[in-house]
């Protein structure tokens, strides 16, 4: 068998999107020992793009990465912070992949047996790994983002191969346009799974269909770190999110988080004035270092607003998911606005504290690891340290809690699986 994995791998450093990468590969496994998987990436292939997935699947022969079909530009900098001249490139490449792709993949190939080359030669099963598919207010980026996810699928789609929807969460979907390409892909998908309840009771109200509960796939990642013997008690990890990814989850003028890091370094000095031996680590999620793709330098200025910059270090590159979760495992407990952080975490055995930013996904997930009621919010002076010394003082219980619903998290991710499997016609 052969499973062609959509929105599979990029020019990402994103320690979450590589995690999802394993854990699907790891789950499709799971389901179809003997399956060879060809992963369709977001941009061209190249070199460079070749090591990286090399390093992240070397335990997986039968793993492969293949062509994209509807390839993104990539630049150094994210459209918002580009030059005039890159947007224009950008737009332009964006408009020409669009059409040359629509003309291959629906004009001259209209059915399976016509496909005598790229990624969906041979393939029996096409699978859309766990992402959050979200377009707001009448954004044209962000409906070609929608178009790039939902493309593939309805090619695989129209030429009869099997598709599924894993783990995924969709929403909001404020163009009309946006609603009816997710509508369309998940009414022909032969099954569909969602990582969150919220996306679930979506996914009815754009069209009829029959979703099954799951989690984040990443909580099927087999390198938990549950042992606190090597947990500092006065360590706690922080991340957050870079200038471009707060763009894309949250929306809004970066001035307004700019204004929140500044809040944020405020508050973290309270809470070292309230607990004097305190220490925190920032945790990077991002392995791109450009300027705005990195969360790396945002908490680098937030160590120069510490009255004690000394309490504050940060760990090294996030090269790979292990290498996050081993740093969340010396940790008491952690505080931050990431989605991936609150599951990279809970994989260490690690209690979340999340930073409200408005984020749908975030709370969601919070929800699940039982931590809702202990997010912070930094509108309100000193709740951060508030709910950090709450923690750190209940912390034996606030990692047996997060150690029991990661496991209950994981069971769910499996439990979806025979389901999955039997859908696809694999053997019981």
């Amino acid at each position: 068998m052969r499973i062609a994995l959509v929105n599979g791998f990029g020019h990402t450093g994103n320690v979450g999107d590589l995690a999802l990468l394993q854990a699907t590969v790891h789950l499709l496994l799971s389901a179809f020992p003997d399956a060879a998987i060809s992963v369709i990436p977001w941009q061209r292939k190249s070199p460079r793009l070749q090591a990286a997935f090399d390093r992240l699947t070397d335990s997986w022969p039968q793993v492969e990465l293949t062509d994209a079909i509807l390839p993104a530009p990539f630049n150094q900098a994210p459209f918002p912070f580009a030059s005039s001249s890159d947007r224009a490139k950008a737009l332009a490449y964006s408009l020409w992949v669009n059409i040359s792709s629509e003309l291959r993949y629906r004009l001259f190939l209209p059915r399976r047996g016509s496909l005598s080359s790229g990624p969906f030669r041979g393939v029996d099963l096409v699978v859309l790994r766990g992402c959050n598919i979200v377009q707001r207010d009448g954004d044209l980026r962000a409906l070609a983002s929608v178009r790039r996810v939902t493309f593939p699928m309805k090619v695989a789609q129209r030429l009869g191969i099997p598709t599924v929807l894993m783990n995924f969460s969709a929403g909001p979907l404020d163009s009309r346009l946006a609603r009816a390409m997710v509508a369309s892909i998940v009414r022909r998908a032969s099954f569909v799974s969602t990582r969150e309840e919220l996306t679930l009771g979506y996914l009815r109200q754009l069209t009829p269909c029959a979703p099954v509960l799951s989690a984040d796939a990443v909580f099927a990642l087999p390198f938990h770190r549950l042992d606190a013997a090597d947990c500092d008690p006065m360590l706690v990890g922080l991340n957050v999110l870079s200038r471009a990814e707060y763009l894309a989850t949250v929306g809004g003028p970066l001035t307004h988080y700019d204004a929140l890091l500044e809040r944020l370094a405020t508050e973290l000095n309270c809470l070292m004035a309230r607990v004097p031996k305190l220490r925190v680590l920032g945790i990077p999620h991002e392995a791109d270092m450009g300027p705005e793709l990195s969360d790396r330098n945002l908490m680098v200025a937030s160590v120069s607003r510490l009255s004690h910059p000394e309490r504050m270090s940060i760990a090294s590159h996030a090269a790979s998911p292990e290498d996050v979760v081993d740093a969340y495992a010396r940790c008491a407990v952690a505080l931050g606005m990431r989605f991936h952080g609150f599951v990279l975490a809970s994989l260490a055995g690690t209690p979340m504290l999340g930073i409200d930013i408005n984020s749908r996904k975030a709370r969601g997930v919070a929800r699940s690891l039982g931590v809702e009621t202990r997010m912070v919010d930094l509108g309100r002076d000193g709740h951060l340290a508030e709910q950090v010394a709450a923690a750190l003082a209940d912390v034996g219980k606030l990692r047996t809690l997060t150690v029991q619903r990661a496991f209950d998290m994981r069971k769910l991710v499996f439990d979806t699986l025979p389901r999955f499997a039997s859908a696809m016609g694999a053997p019981q």
